[in-house]
């Protein structure tokens, strides 16, 4: 289990390492990303000049651009203003809640984590792809569950996330769920459709993880009640534990078999 530790160690470094990059350390100023033209429209966005922002985007300024560090103005207005009518007014005028930072996320996948749910449905209603992808191949609903941020989940969900979009590492939402032990999550993306079947890269599958986790999950913890229920799902499925581990998944994979 001390890879699973070593995993979500990685996921808390990973979060930090996005908060300093989304502050640069410090509250950035617009000059420090932006140039003139792009200020410019920006400051009459936040002070709410429709009129003049269509002016300067008529003479070419695109609110769909990157400035440096790779954060776009919709980004720029989420993160260092916090500025929700602002960043309406920017959607209006057509910032694409799918265009993508430096670092590959689009609007959706940025908010899907972040503790106020009005957020994201701000960037919804504007078009956002509840089935966008972000870094490291990673679906927004990923960034919802790892940050434990039940109502982002279930309104992406609703919007249509699909529950069995696999990331990088060929997991769907169920099983990313399993892997940081967060089986409430597990447990309720099963019940929107997820699949209980198949294996990631490693090799390992939420039959695997099940098993590993009621081999150090205390009965007194309060994920231990909803863990078995599902264990007891892949039971009436017709698994048997203890399941194949991710070495023999890899194994036969190597022989060329079929699994």
């Amino acid at each position: 289990m001390q890879w699973l530790t070593k995993f979500k160690w990685m996921v808390v470094l990973f979060s930090g390492m996005l908060s300093a990059c989304q502050a640069g350390g410090h509250k950035m100023q617009i000059g420090e990303l932006f140039d003139p033209p792009m200020v410019t429209l920006l400051q009459a966005i936040r002070q709410g000049d429709e009129a003049q922002a269509r002016r300067l985007m008529a003479e070419g300024v695109d609110l769909n651009t990157q400035g440096k560090q790779g954060i776009t103005p919709l980004l720029w207005l989420i993160y260092q203003t916090q500025d929700k009518a602002a960043t309406r007014l920017a959607l209006t005028l057509g910032a694409n809640p799918n265009y993508k930072d430096g670092s590959g996320d689009t609007a959706v996948n940025r908010v899907a984590g972040v503790k106020d749910p009005e957020w994201l449905s701000i960037i919804l209603a504007a078009g956002g792809d509840p089935n966008s992808i972000g870094r490291q191949a990673e679906p927004a609903l990923f960034n919802a569950i790892r940050e434990e941020r039940w109502a982002n989940t279930e309104m992406l969900v609703e919007r249509g996330a699909d529950v069995n979009l696999p990331d990088g590492l060929s997991r769907n939402s169920a099983l990313y769920a399993a892997y940081l032990n967060q089986y409430d999550f597990t447990w309720w993306l099963i019940e929107q459709g997820a699949s209980v079947k198949g294996y990631d890269r490693s090799g390992a599958d939420l039959s695997w993880m099940v098993h590993d986790s009621l081999s150090i999950m205390s009965p007194e913890s309060p994920r231990y009640k909803t863990l078995l229920k599902v264990k007891h799902t892949l039971e009436q499925q017709g698994v048997t534990f203890p399941p194949p581990s991710p070495k023999e998944i890899r194994a036969l994979r190597a022989k060329g078999e079929k699994i």
